[in-house]
Parts: structure tokens; C-alpha cells; sequence
């Protein structure tokens, strides 16, 4: 009778505490947060070793190039001037005429246009761009990293931030390659690392276009080498249209379409100003690039395996 009366234990029907639904958010932020550090860290991790070979291969590439520059420079001058048919390959291949006498900055700026340094830019943001975003639904794998308490627009920024700080890292280590080079050998004059600095931005704003570009067509296929082909063929045609402008009259009206033709360091170096509009429509190409790969991965429908 005393239980009924009121008589119970207590403790038998003690209340639950109650969770407040701030409490209950700010815990899901800190393991969505946890989960954001540990996608950074295995994007980090795939992609370290080729992240690596790029930086010091653009660091030892201009390097090696300074050491031409230090022991060739005048009889390659010479040739070129006096020879009209490697003039034009050399203009095709630079986007400038050198026919006039240029300094050693500019002979310098030559190596941030060689089709290696492209090469290695090229190869960091097909593989960094391609890996996550179509490369899961490539291995079947998308379903468990997308399970994660993670959005989509999560993983897309987290793994964003590894190409463009890569990109920024290959920028650098030409750069540091150009600068250690001109203190190490002995050249006819010192360089201008400023004007050489300005060069290193434009690359860096060519390699963003060039990996947001990669970054949607990777969104809008399911497979990986699909992606690869699409970036790799729209890279070679701005590269052939670059190449074949200066032998072909008609092929300039559409030169504008590729990015080569923003990416211009030897004219950069030699008149000594910021290329502002080349650098506006590269960042905006990246930008909006980057934008529509954005909402195509975080709206797209995951095929199943």
C-alpha cells in the first residue's frame, strides 16, 4: 500500500536528464570537425609522395635551367636571332619575341613556360582532383566515405584545400629553385627575383584554372580515367592552339579560349608589370569552375555498384 500511496524508492522513476538540442549540435560539430581533419589527413597522405616529387622537381628544374641560362645564354641568343625558323619556334613556345636583346630575368622567366614545369603542375591537379570526387565511385567506395557524419560539401571543400595548397607549394619551389640557383652560380647579371615573383603568381593562377577545370569534369563523369581524358585534352589543345598561333593566322581568333594564353611570364618579366586582366580570367575560370563542380558533387546521385 505505501508503494501506491506514494511510498516508492527513490530512484525507481528518477527523470532522465534532458539533452539540449545545443548540446546535441555542438557534439555533431565537433566529430563532423574530427571527421573534416581526418579526410584532410588521408588526402595529405595520398597524395605526399607525388605533392613531393613536384615541388622539388620544379625546385631542381629551374635550378638546372639557371645553370644553362649561366653557360649558354649568349650563343643561344645568337642562334635564334640569326636562324627566322627557330625565332618563330621559339616565339610559338614563349608567347613573346625575344628577337631584342633581353636580360638575364627574362632568360630566367624561359624556364616557368617549359612544357616540364607545366608537365609537373599538370600532374598534381589531375591526380588531386580526380582522387576523392570521382575516384570513390570509381573503386565503389563512395557509399562508405560519403556514410561518414561529414556533407558532401565537406569533403569537397577539405579536399579542394590540398590542391590549392599544392599548387602553391610547386609555385614556391620554382621559385626558391630560381633564387637559390642565381645566389649559387655565376651569372652575367643578378636577376630580378621581384619580376621573377610576379611570373611565379601567374603560374599559380594557371595551375588553379587548370585544377578547378579537372575538379568539374571529375564531378560530372563516374569514371576516373574519363576524367583524366577530358582534362588532359582540353590541357593539350590549349597547348596545341598556343603552339600553332604563331604559324597559323586563323588560329588566333581563338586563342583566347585556351588558358595558355593568360599565362604569359617572359612578356611579364620583360615589360615589368602585373598581367591583372590574364590574372582576372584565370582566378575567375577557377573560381567558377570550382563553383559548379561544387554543386554538381553535392547534388549528384552516387551510381550503385
Amino acid at each position: 500500500m505505501a508503494f501506491f500511496a506514494g511510498g516508492e524508492r527513490r530512484g525507481d522513476h528518477a527523470p532522465r536528464p534532458r539533452r539540449s538540442v545545443h548540446g546535441v549540435l555542438q557534439r555533431r560539430s565537433i566529430g563532423a570537425g574530427r571527421m573534416n581533419v581526418a579526410l584532410l589527413r588521408k588526402t595529405l597522405r595520398d597524395s605526399r609522395w607525388l605533392l613531393l616529387a613536384c615541388v622539388l622537381g620544379a625546385a631542381a628544374f629551374e635550378m638546372l635551367w639557371v645553370l644553362v641560362v649561366s653557360e649558354f645564354a649568349d650563343d643561344l641568343l645568337q642562334l635564334w636571332r640569326k636562324i627566322e625558323f627557330l625565332r618563330r619556334m621559339l616565339r610559338a613556345l614563349l608567347s613573346v619575341d625575344i628577337s631584342e636583346d633581353v636580360s638575364v630575368t627574362t632568360l630566367l622567366a624561359m624556364g616557368l613556360v617549359h612544357p616540364l614545369l607545366l608537365s609537373l603542375n599538370w600532374a598534381l591537379a589531375i591526380a588531386t582532383c580526380t582522387r576523392v570526387t570521382v575516384g570513390e565511385i570509381d573503386r565503389g567506395t563512395a557509399d562508405l566515405l560519403l556514410s561518414l557524419p561529414i556533407s558532401r560539401s565537406n569533403v569537397y571543400l577539405t579536399t579542394s584545400i590540398v590542391w590549392i595548397a599544392g599548387g602553391a607549394l610547386i609555385a614556391a619551389g620554382a621559385w626558391c629553385g630560381l633564387a637559390i640557383g642565381q645566389r649559387v652560380l655565376d651569372l652575367p647579371e643578378a636577376p630580378n627575383l621581384w619580376r621573377l615573383l610576379i611570373a611565379v603568381v601567374n603560374l599559380y593562377a594557371f595551375y588553379l584554372a587548370c585544377a578547378a577545370m579537372t575538379l568539374l569534369a571529375a564531378t560530372v563523369v563516374d569514371r576516373r580515367g574519363v576524367a583524366v581524358a577530358i582534362a588532359l585534352t582540353v590541357l593539350l589543345v590549349s597547348f596545341l592552339v598556343n603552339f600553332l598561333e604563331v604559324f597559323v593566322p586563323l588560329v588566333r581568333h581563338i586563342s583566347f579560349l585556351g588558358f595558355l594564353y593568360y599565362y604569359r611570364p617572359v612578356e611579364v618579366v620583360r615589360d615589368a608589370h602585373w598581367p591583372v586582366v590574364p590574372l582576372m580570367v584565370l582566378l575567375s575560370a577557377a573560381a567558377g569552375c570550382w563553383l559548379i563542380g561544387w554543386r554538381r558533387f553535392a547534388t549528384r546521385d552516387i551510381p550503385a555498384t
